[in-house]
This record gives structure tokens, sequence and C-alpha cells, in this order.
């Protein structure tokens, strides 16, 4: 099934999210995030920089010590694998040491 639709460039309203044409509705809501790779491993991953709290960086729970070390050797976003893998490797520096 294939659907046709058609928007009248001339009376677009871009200041407006949705298009109501009938029993259809097309969503213009622009995403504020953008897909970037993490640093350490390359995955792809969803950078929510402008909603930190809606981030999966921010389900990793580093304290200044970590944040440090980890700033030490990379500078771009990494997701919440690298992370928990780095904060497990800081935590092992300190035990062997």
């Amino acid at each position: 099934m294939v659907f046709l639709f058609h928007v009248d460039l001339n009376n677009l309203n871009l200041n407006k999210k949705t298009i109501d044409h009938g029993p259809w509705t097309m969503d213009f809501t622009m995403t504020k995030h953008e897909i970037i790779r993490c640093e350490r491993c390359g995955k792809s991953m969803e950078c929510k920089a402008n909603a930190f709290t809606k981030c999966q960086c921010s389900t990793v729970q580093l304290n200044l010590n970590e944040v440090q070390y980890i700033s030490e050797n990379y500078e771009g976003c990494m997701c919440a694998g690298c992370l928990t893998e780095l904060k497990e490797e800081y935590r092992l520096l300190l035990i062997n040491s």
C-alpha cells in the first residue's frame, strides 16, 4: 500500500508542528538531538546534550575522580556502556596501585 501526500508549499506554516489533512496528520517536529558515534567504541547513539537528564550517558553515575580519569583520555561523548567500562577500569587501577 502506498500513500501519496501533496503538501502545498505556498501555504505551509513553518511554525506549525503538524499538518492536518482529513484523516491524516503529518508531523514535522524536528528532533533537537543528533546521532553521533561514541568516541571510544564507535557505536551510534543519540546525543541529547540539550536534554542531559534524558541522555543515556546520564544513567552512569561518575564521581569527580572518575570524570577526571575519563577526561584525561577522551574529549567527546561516549555511550553508557563505555562509561561503565571506564568507571570499572578506574576502580581496578585504584585497587591495583
